[in-house]
């Protein structure tokens, strides 16, 4: 199902805003910037902490990158033929380069990826929800906005000349929005819990619906089978058991058969009204 214009005019406000700040050479970065390169860029900056013995613990980084991953693959039907999609993990990795050389700024800036990625939604355990629900879509382009905001504050801090200087005293003045963006998207991620649990209830009436119909159907066709093999097993040509009886009476010696009817238990069967009608004789 491809976006709303609601769920796009979502998407394209905050990917403008995004874009509005951003210096033509890192647009030109950003379009072209996979997820892999933002993990290589941080492997460098690993690599090369390690030989400065400044390791920084880039590990806080990859839930968010995980995290990413998973989003971009449910909103990859929704950014179908846009340029949204490279722009939620492309700042990462600008931003992290620019930091390399100052290693308390990039903790800060570690910690709120970190924190950001405990505050999304479990997009994989959703996944086939998405595409078929315009609630769902609506709090994927939500968290979109909210992710670029993120983008957008972090970039202008770190883009203005002699930022390392301000950066403490920015960042402190950014804590309370830095906090509006968490409760956002973990109120997002409250109601894409509750929208995809609705779905998985009703997914699950729908299932068991279908699940009796299919027991209920192969009930049926086994009766089915089961009766006309019974029917194939009385069924006889009436003319063929007609002439074949008349021709063995035609056979049988005088009095043959008539002991039958002195049987007592025979005669028994016959006077009680209340025996099963059917008579079974073989030998």
């Amino acid at each position: 199902m491809a976006a709303s214009q609601a769920q796009l005019a979502t998407f394209q406000s905050a990917f403008d805003r995004l874009a509005d700040v951003v210096k033509p050479q890192d647009v030109l970065l950003f379009h072209s910037t996979t997820l892999r390169d933002v993990y290589d860029a941080a492997y460098q900056i690993q690599e090369i902490q390690r030989k400065r013995r400044s390791l920084r613990y880039m590990s806080r980084l990859k839930p968010f990158l995980e995290c990413l991953e998973k989003y971009s693959k449910a909103i990859d039907t929704l950014c179908n033929g846009t340029p949204f999609l490279p722009w939620i993990w492309a700042p990462v990795k600008l931003l992290l380069q620019i930091t390399t050389d100052h290693p308390s700024i990039l903790d800060k800036l570690l910690d709120a990826y970190s924190q950001i990625a405990n505050a999304l939604p479990r997009f994989d355990r959703f996944q086939s929800a998405f595409p078929h629900d315009r609630s769902l879509q609506q709090a994927l382009a939500l968290v979109y906005e909210d992710i670029l905001e993120f983008h957008r504050h972090t970039y202008l801090f770190l883009r203005r000349g002699s930022w390392h200087i301000f950066f403490d005293s920015l960042w402190k003045d950014f804590g309370p929005r830095f906090l509006g963006i968490l409760e956002s998207l973990e109120k997002h991620r409250d109601l894409v819990d509750q929208e995809a649990s609705s779905l998985s209830i009703i997914e699950a009436k729908r299932w068991r619906m279908l699940q009796k119909d299919d027991i209920d159907r192969h009930e049926s066709e086994r009766r089915d089978l089961q009766l006309q093999d019974c029917v194939s097993w009385l069924m006889v040509n009436d003319n063929i058991q007609e002439d074949r009886l008349e021709a063995l009476s035609q056979r049988r010696q005088a009095g043959t058969c008539e002991w039958v009817l002195g049987s007592d238990r025979l005669r028994s069967w016959i006077e009680n009204q209340h025996a099963e009608p059917v008579l079974w004789l073989k030998g």
